[in-house]
């Protein structure tokens, strides 16, 4: 990990910076440049909140395994007035992934390589259906990385829960 202090995190645009330092806590990970508080400290705020706002928590009870069906049915309805409402946006995300992927699949790909796509792809429709919990194809070193690039090839493809996914966001972790 490259050592960087906050002011040049501000100006590159980071979200994160790496001291090499340890916190108050003894954690020796990246900060936050909104905060400089080390990231496992700001998560274990954000879990303290969530369970002390346990009603302002949606996305948490969606996740629980006692699911609230109004909650789930709302949360959902408010998504797809979103979706209607904003149809260039999702339209505009949606064709930017889609080249992105193209452009990032190699031509020398074999029919065996495409099998090996489909077959993890049809991996996570059946771990979804046997689990009961959704899963998705993530690429280990995402295709549209600040730093670096992947490709869309069998060997940078695995599945994961899709609440791994949104916390895994668009970030490589080696």
């Amino acid at each position: 990990m490259e050592i960087i202090n906050m002011t040049t995190a501000k100006k590159q645009g980071l979200k994160r910076y790496f001291t090499g330092n340890p916190c108050a806590f003894g954690h020796v990970v990246e900060r936050l440049v909104s905060n400089s508080d080390c990231v496992e400290c700001n998560r274990a705020k954000v879990k303290a909140w969530q369970k002390q706002n346990p009603q302002r928590n949606v996305a948490k009870s969606l996740k629980s395994r006692n699911k609230d069906q109004a909650s789930i049915a709302k949360y959902k309805a408010t998504n797809s007035f979103w979706k209607l409402s904003n149809k260039n946006k999702v339209n505009a995300a949606t064709r930017k992934r889609q080249a992105a992927q193209l452009q990032r699949t190699p031509p020398w790909l074999t029919e065996s390589h495409q099998l090996a796509m489909a077959a993890i792809y049809q991996e996570s429709i059946d771990l979804s259906q046997l689990l009961g919990e959704w899963h998705e194809v993530d690429h280990i070193v995402p295709l549209q990385g600040k730093r670096v690039s992947g490709l869309h090839v069998p060997w940078n493809l695995q599945v994961i829960t899709a609440r791994e996914n949104r916390i895994k966001n668009n970030r490589w972790s080696v």
